[in-house]
């Protein structure tokens, strides 16, 4: 009796996890054809060599509620390399005090101590078998709250890695070191 019972909640919990993560419908390694097909061309990227597909997500995943959540699926060599969800924070709106992408990062990929989860500032990293994860908030340019949740996998995450730090190295090569 223990057993069955144990089995239903268990199953019970797992359907609500399941339920509870966003569906982003493309998997990393696709081919941008998938997108192109679904959503005609992609928007001009402010990363040389990156192709960006910005989407509500209410589009993708109006049954997660992530109102003002844009998902940013990021391409390299025209293959999806990973999911990037911001908040849609600006001058006049701070969305980020709705809690909503971190009570959907602590729903699906674990709690985190956040303190107050309003004033959070800070980043956990999420490492399951070859997923990786990064939940972030900080103060943003202006103040405005810049709150994001990455989403990749080992390989994929190394070819955007060794993509961005290549085109930090040709930046630097042709107008030297920005950042002094």
């Amino acid at each position: 009796m223990i057993r069955i019972l144990t089995l239903i909640l268990a199953t019970i919990l797992i359907s609500n996890i399941a339920h509870a993560k966003c569906d982003l419908k493309y998997e990393l390694g696709d081919p941008i054809t998938k997108m192109e097909n679904d959503f005609g061309g992609a928007f001009p990227s402010y990363i040389p060599g990156v192709i960006t597909y910005p989407i509500l997500s209410e589009d993708i995943c109006p049954e997660q509620k992530l109102d003002n959540v844009m998902i940013e699926y990021k391409f390299i060599d025209d293959k999806l390399v990973a999911y990037n969800l911001f908040v849609l924070n600006d001058e006049q709106d701070d969305h980020s005090e709705k809690l909503i992408l971190l009570n959907y990062t602590q729903k699906v990929y674990g709690e985190f101590e956040t303190g107050n989860p309003i004033t959070y500032r800070g980043y956990k990293i999420f490492e399951e078998g070859n997923d990786l994860i990064v939940y972030q908030k900080a103060d943003g340019p202006e103040g405005i709250t810049d709150e994001q949740l990455y989403i990749s996998d080992k390989e994929h995450d190394y070819i955007l890695m060794t993509h961005m730090e290549k085109m930090e190295t040709e930046t630097e090569a042709e107008y030297g070191d920005v950042t002094q």
